[in-house]
């Protein structure tokens, strides 16, 4: 979009890509001939409104994939790609062990809890309640600014879809892991508002497999910092590359490691 743009970064853009077109508005992407895959980076609301025009052009990449949470839009865009030409495809962005969770999801022995923790100023927060919760943690912050002394509150607790709905621009990865796991209902989420994390986001993942016969049971504990350029981002530095992965995947390019081109399956 030319007006996310300043003058000079798309100076900057051409001379390294003299064939970049600059769209003034979403809806011209229907006079551009030639598109392979569209590729969504922004927020969920661009998804639930340009979803089905994009897919009438391309292949179409989500990078927000909260819009899935509402099932009423999940159940259009299914009605859609049962009749288009063109893929879907979810970007894992900072989930880790994506590809176990959704093989452990196939066979029907998984428990998902995910816990993203951020920095107060990074929350983007929809539901008011939980915003003055977030709010009164943001003023007792500023009052001993001076003291060194950090907090944390959890803001939320409990399936997946409410939290998409809560923090759709903070609970992505949650709902990665919901779509290739058992489901936004069933996947728990925990949203977690710390002061103490200005430089990096956290993320805890926890998967458990069912109970077998003898009690046993199967689980993965994972952690994840991921530094960000200040407190106010809603984005990690590992953002970019985490998105460039995806659409390597999603354009069936190779990927180079030990100087060999593989895919690992």
């Amino acid at each position: 979009n030319r007006t996310a743009l300043n003058e000079e970064t798309r100076s900057k853009i051409l001379i390294k890509c003299p064939l970049v077109k600059f769209l003034e508005a979403v809806e011209q992407i229907r006079e551009i001939d030639f598109v392979d895959l569209i590729v969504e980076v922004c927020h969920p609301d661009i998804v639930k409104q340009y979803a089905e025009l994009f897919l009438d052009k391309a292949d179409f990449l989500i990078g927000s994939p909260t819009a899935l949470a509402d099932p009423e839009f999940a159940q259009k865009l299914t009605d859609k790609l049962s009749t288009s030409q063109h893929r879907m495809f979810v970007a894992r962005g900072a989930l880790w062990g994506a590809n176990d969770i959704q093989m452990m999801a196939r066979r029907n022995r998984l428990q998902v809890e995910i816990t993203m923790g951020f920095h107060p100023r990074s929350l983007r927060l929809q539901d008011s309640k939980i915003r003055e919760l977030n709010d009164e943690l943001l003023k007792q912050l500023e009052s001993h600014e001076n003291n060194n002394s950090t907090k944390s509150i959890v803001l939320y607790e409990g399936p997946a879809r409410e939290l998409c709905q809560i923090a759709p621009n903070n609970a992505n990865t949650v709902a990665a892991a919901a779509l290739l796991g058992v489901g936004f209902d069933h996947t728990i989420g925990k949203l977690i508002s710390d002061t103490s994390l200005c430089d990096f986001h956290r993320i805890e993942v926890i998967v458990r497999g069912k109970p077998t016969i003898d009690d046993k049971q199967f689980q993965v504990e994972l952690n994840r910092q991921s530094p960000t350029h200040s407190a106010h981002n809603v984005s990690s530095l590992h953002t970019y590359d985490c998105f460039w992965h995806s659409i390597l995947h999603c354009t069936g390019s190779f990927i180079r490691a030990n100087n060999l081109e593989i895919q690992v399956c």
